[in-house]
């Protein structure tokens, strides 16, 4: 027996680096996407790293 299409997703989470498969859920189709992280990047650099906030490359 397989899940209904309808009641069920599949969703996989990847790092773009890497390609390491980070997680798997199986909610239904409108359940919304939670963030189970969300870094403090300000903070990480300040206070761990001791150095400036990083520019993005355009």
């Amino acid at each position: 027996m397989a899940p209904s299409t309808e009641w069920q997703v599949i969703r996989e989470y990847f790092c773009p680096l890497s390609g390491d498969l980070l997680d798997v859920e199986a909610p239904t189709p409108w359940y919304s996407i939670i963030h189970d992280f969300e870094p403090d990047i300000d903070a990480f650099y300040k206070n761990w790293l001791g150095l400036d906030v990083l520019e993005r490359a355009a």
